[in-house]
């Protein structure tokens, strides 16, 4: 008859009796809950470690965390059964197999980044090639009203102003004809309508309000909107959105020149966060400047100045287009005699250069030919990136500037063509020269609305000769698409006078906005479809 084993004496054989008398109630699902334990620590070290660590080091950790899980039920089995000279050197086995995957995990993430030149954790970036640009083709959603309680704005004389105010809410402004301001706000199919203060009218010559999204230094995230508009006593009033609250209507230091409210907007620009820059042509035909900063003193204006010029250097009904290509710079453009001028500002110098023409600092067309620019033209210019040359949501002189280092810039010639140029930061820190867009001219009393939307995607839109939408897009390399109406679109017809106001609150998509032939305002998007 064979001899039952020794079931030992002292801590292992108290531990023996203990685990016999509660297998069922205690060991049993701490067991269990130390096998899971083990079984996700695994998985997660391993699989979980995206490209930090190399395959081969992923299976081993695996591979090594599982095999843990026996050997922990292969030393209870010994305890249970009583067979403890064998028990120490199963639990140091079971020990090592336990934290041998936390070791291979920093062994294997010492010797990916050592590979590479590096002590960092940080993943190597990708060797991928980024996706192609996204043309704005398939997924327009057609022309219809906005879906707010009807008012009516005079599509002759009135022009809309939009900004972003973060990814979600768009805002559209607009005067009606008793000269009350009214915010449209919201996105997609859900808008509503808010009415700025009353304790200013603006009569029924003013044409258009400002606004302008900014950071602000306490709060980079949130945006923050700023509305200009010239009242009838040929001054710049401003109000402020806080939160959802709009403040009283307040007058900036008043100028030693009057502008003049029936031909002039104010251009606005935020060029870094806390900064806002106006421009306006005064009836003296000088550019008029102010500028703002937050600080202590919030609240303070700077005296307006005029930009080097002299007075009567343009006609008093030309307008400003502004733009700021970076958190230093400022660019300013001027219709005089048909050409193109353009002055800049640099923080470094911290003075105005003197008017220039373009034909002076931008070549034109081997041919030699040119942009005879249309009078009382407001350029648009939207600052951009160079990592591609092309990112921004900026607008034509009216919405929150990016930290960029370049921009382009769109006029129209007398003709209806529309011409660009550009200026990057490395491209010869010089004008590439000027060309025409498309294989269409706009109607000629279009004004050019340009958004760019990713650091390849740059959109323009206009009425052509039929008063439809057109559009042209750059989708990176030299050549943009020809003009054509965007697909799905429909055929609303807008008068001639009205410019449409762009928007883009993401890379994928585009909100178009426009007083329609009834009064009312009317949208359009472009949603990119998913892949």
């Amino acid at each position: 008859m064979g001899v039952p084993p020794n079931p030992g004496s002292g801590r292992l054989a108290n531990f023996h009796h203990w685990v016999q008398t509660h297998n069922a109630v205690v060991v049993i699902p701490v067991l269990v809950t130390i096998t899971l334990g083990l079984l996700v620590n695994a998985i997660a070290l391993g699989a979980g470690s995206g490209d930090s660590i190399t395959n081969g080091f992923k299976i081993t950790i695996v591979f090594l965390g599982i095999l843990a899980i026996p050997a922990l039920w292969i030393c209870y089995s010994l305890v249970y059964r009583g067979r403890l000279s064998k028990v120490p050197a199963c639990l140091v086995l079971t020990i090592l197999l336990i934290i041998s995957p936390v070791l291979v995990w920093g062994v294997g993430l010492y010797s990916k980044n050592a590979s590479a030149g590096g002590t960092s954790t940080a993943q190597p970036p990708s060797t991928k090639p980024p996706p192609p640009p996204t043309p704005p083709t398939e997924g327009w959603q057609w022309w219809h009203h906005l879906s707010l309680d009807q008012k009516v704005f005079d599509n002759q004389n009135r022009q809309l102003s939009v900004a972003l105010r973060g990814p979600d809410e768009i805002d559209v402004f607009a005067i009606d004809d008793a000269g009350q301001v009214w915010d449209a706000w919201g996105k997609g199919e859900n808008w509503r309508w808010d009415k700025l203060p009353t304790n200013v009218k603006f009569g029924h010559g003013a044409r258009q309000v400002t606004a302008v999204s900014r950071k602000t230094k306490t709060d980079p995230v949130q945006d923050t909107l700023d509305v200009f508009a010239i009242g009838d006593n040929g001054q710049v009033w401003r109000t402020l959105l806080d939160g959802r609250h709009w403040g009283d209507w307040a007058p900036l230091p008043a100028a030693s020149v009057t502008f003049d409210t029936t031909a002039q907007s104010v251009a606005a620009v935020s060029r870094a966060p806390g900064k806002l820059d106006l421009f306006v042509m005064g009836t003296d035909g000088q550019v008029w400047g102010n500028y703002w900063e937050e600080g202590e003193n919030s609240d303070s204006w700077a005296t307006w100045f005029p930009i080097p010029g002299g007075e009567g250097f343009f006609a008093p009904d030309q307008h400003v287009g502004a733009v700021a290509r970076s958190p230093n710079n400022l660019d300013l453009f001027v219709v005089r005699g048909g050409e193109l001028w353009s002055t800049y500002w640099y923080l470094a110098a911290n003075v105005w250069a003197g008017w220039q023409p373009q034909r002076a600092v931008a070549p034109w067309e081997p041919s030699g030919h040119g942009p005879h620019v249309q009078d009382n033209q407001r350029v648009a210019a939207i600052s951009k990136s160079i990592a591609q040359y092309g990112q921004n949501n900026a607008g034509s002189g009216d919405q929150h500037a990016q930290i960029t280092s370049g921009f382009d810039v769109f006029a129209i010639d007398t003709d209806g063509w529309v011409w660009s140029n550009f200026w990057a930061e490395g491209y010869n820190d010089n004008w590439s020269g000027w060309f025409k867009l498309g294989n269409l001219p706009l109607d000629k009393a279009q004004q050019v609305a340009a958004v760019a939307r990713s650091l390849q995607n740059v959109d323009v839109f206009g009425l052509g000769a039929d008063k439809r939408l057109l559009m042209t897009y750059w989708t990176g390399g030299t050549v943009w698409h020809p003009w054509a109406p965007p697909n799905n679109v429909g055929t609303e017809q807008f008068s001639p006078l009205q410019t449409i106001a762009a928007v883009s609150a993401s890379p994928s998509a585009l909100d178009l906005f426009a007083i329609g032939n009834d009064g009312l305002l009317w949208t359009a998007f472009w949603q990119a479809p998913k892949r």
